[in-house]
């Protein structure tokens, strides 16, 4: 029973990660009243909870994915593409704090993997640091965040259904880094791979927002040239 309600805790404190993280990147308020937000808040982390019990895996943060794209484009009123843009964002930032967190309770405060794996992940303790390093690693970077998704990406199709391929991926190196670094400090390959992942994902959509800026200038250029060649027309008759 306690299991039950400190998995509950745990989501209650996820989602509300996934809403300060939506607020920050986004920009924008919440787009619905009070009363469903409040509970919306206490109804995901009953499937957070189902998803946690009973999947394992790539596949439990991929249905966390979706829940949390579904939550974005309820909560906020945002398209599908930026959802899902958002909802990797959120991802791909989540693994900042957790390596930290890794890093500080095995190389600075010298305690054992085990107490990491079986004591403090997962735990509500555990949970509420990570909400918290999140939060604030958001706002240290959010111009990044918000330039990335602020931008109008034309073929942001394309965009969402590589970031859903790259999430997928990333999502089986990091699990497969985390399995591994129980039992070995070999893990170096598995991280190289995971930022190989990540910034190929960036550089893909820098390139397509250039791309997407470049257009629209050859654009206005044709506009300016085909009304100077009207009125060139003009004064010549």
């Amino acid at each position: 029973m306690w299991q039950i309600i400190s998995q509950f805790i745990c989501g209650l404190i996820t989602i509300v990660g996934v809403l300060i993280f939506g607020k920050i990147v986004l920009n924008k308020d919440v787009e619905i009243p009070k009363e469903k937000l409040i509970l919306i808040i206490i109804s995901v982390p009953i499937i957070y909870v189902t998803i946690y019990l009973n999947i394992t895996g790539t596949l439990k943060s991929l249905l966390m994915m979706i829940l949390d794209i579904c939550f974005y484009i309820y909560i906020f009123k945002i398209n599908i593409q930026k959802s899902v843009l958002t909802s990797v964002l959120y991802a791909i930032v989540l693994m900042i704090p957790d390596l930290l967190q890794l890093f500080i309770i095995t190389k600075i405060l010298k305690l054992s993997k085990n107490f990491l794996y079986n004591t403090y992940a997962g735990s509500i303790i555990g949970n509420l640091f990570t909400c918290i390093l999140l939060i604030i690693i958001t706002f240290i970077i959010r111009k990044i965040l918000q330039k990335i998704v602020d931008n109008r990406i034309e073929n942001s199709i394309k965009i969402a259904i590589f970031s859903i391929l790259t999430f997928i991926s990333f999502g089986m190196l990091f699990y497969t880094f985390i399995k591994e670094f129980r039992f070995s400090d070999n893990t170096i390959l598995y991280l190289f791979f995971i930022i190989v992942l990540i910034s190929t994902l960036f550089s893909l959509i820098k390139q397509t927002i250039d791309n997407n800026k470049l257009t629209k200038e050859y654009d206005k250029l044709l506009e300016f040239m085909t009304t100077y060649e009207k009125e060139v027309e003009k004064q010549r008759v």
